[in-house]
């Protein structure tokens, strides 16, 4: 007998929840004997914790244990086309999905199932800003590089920009899905969810071939949060469905960072008023990164050259700062000048080749704060108080 294929039961029952399931099998250590008891006492713990509201019985179960076979060749398929189930009896099992108290006691996975120790959730609005867009992929990139797993949904806007700045790194990254594994959504990243399922992993705790449904994403972003050490929050307007993630976080005992964003800006009502309640804002990904220094070694990539050189944009916007502390704006004004100056008058003895000028035509606002972003998490710049900036002292 095949505990798994018990815990597939257990969990394919109506009104079986989450926290049902790993309730029961906290009471009997094993699926297996779920079914293998007796009548009176299984109706005796169910009765403590199952039935509030239910009409679940031993007699259900009984008979749900009576679809052994069909559960078992819905098993072996899955395993044909490399689907992986586990079961929170296997030592595969995310451990940190162990101490939450609805933990999936089953989950799907497809890709490489050995997740990184240290992992960071990163989320926010669906229709983020082009900013809140760069900021997701920059941190996540940034994270990726020190080998921190980087978990999200795939959903539009910040989810799935985190994942694609995880890929762009060579690094981790995890989405948990809302639906089963057997369908990318949103449809239109199923190029991303391919990409993820050879460089990462993809997580649902639905079964193969259950179609996705609304009540199913705020179920996944507990997971998010329980796979997660920390969530970051880069941008949510103050109703945004993100801050549901943050909220289980919170039950979770993880902790939440969040990127400040402007004032009057609907997108940043959300994860301003967290910073209110006691988020840590975060300006570079070793702002995270410092607060589990007694659980994640960094891998020390800010001292090689690789990460020394400068992009493009970074480079203008670093020649546009002295030992001298520079306001932002005034800052901003003088990069556009040279920019518009290099753009305008390109030499052979310019510093920038004619697809770097193409790069820095295209340059916004928010281009330069993310410059400014990676130009500090280089070490190169420090930004001082009231928005000043300054070249580091090496």
């Amino acid at each position: 007998m095949n505990e798994t294929i018990y815990a597939m039961m257990l969990t394919s029952m109506e009104g079986m929840t989450p926290l049902r399931c790993y309730a029961l099998f906290r009471s009997f250590g094993s699926f297996i004997k779920i079914f293998n008891t007796p009548s009176n006492g299984l109706n005796e713990v169910l009765n403590s914790f199952c039935n509030r509201g239910t009409r679940i019985t031993s007699d259900l179960i009984k008979k749900q244990g009576l679809k052994y076979n069909k559960f078992q060749k819905y098993y072996n398929r899955l395993i044909s086309i490399n689907i992986q189930v586990f079961t929170v009896l296997d030592e595969e099992f995310p451990i940190r999905l162990l101490d939450i108290e609805d933990c999936p006691i089953v989950i799907y996975m497809k890709g490489n199932a050995k997740l990184p120790e240290f992992g960071i959730g990163i989320v926010g609005a669906r229709r983020c800003s082009d900013y809140g867009r760069k900021v997701a992929h920059y941190m996540a990139r940034e994270l990726a590089k020190e080998g921190v797993n980087i978990i999200s949904g795939l959903a539009y806007g910040v989810d799935v920009s985190s994942h694609l700045g995880a890929l762009e790194a060579n690094g981790f990254t995890t989405s948990v899905l809302g639906g089963g594994l057997h369908e990318c959504y949103p449809p239109k990243h199923l190029s991303i969810f391919n990409q993820i399922s050879e460089a990462g992993c993809l997580i649902s705790e639905e079964p193969y071939g259950k179609m996705t449904e609304p009540y199913m994403f705020p179920k996944r972003n507990r997971i998010i949060s329980g796979l997660s050490h920390g969530i970051l929050v880069v941008e949510a307007a103050r109703k945004s469905g993100s801050l549901i993630t943050v909220d289980f976080a919170l039950e979770q005992g993880r902790e939440v960072f969040t990127v400040p964003g402007r004032l009057f800006d609907p997108l940043a009502e959300g994860t301003n008023n967290l910073i209110k309640l006691g988020a840590k804002q975060i300006f570079t990904c070793d702002d995270i990164l410092d607060e589990f220094v007694n659980i994640f070694k960094k891998n020390g990539n800010k001292s090689n050259e690789f990460e020394k050189k400068l992009e493009e944009k970074e480079k203008i916007v670093y020649s546009c700062i002295s030992y001298d502390p520079i306001h932002e704006e005034i800052l901003v004004n003088d990069v556009f000048d040279k920019v518009n100056i290099c753009v305008g008058t390109f030499t052979k003895d310019s510093e920038f080749n004619k697809d770097e000028l193409k790069i820095l035509a295209a340059m916004d606002e928010s281009d330069i704060h993310l410059s400014l972003l990676g130009l500090e998490l280089k070490g190169l710049i420090i930004k001082k108080s009231g928005c000043y900036y300054a070249r580091s002292e090496v």
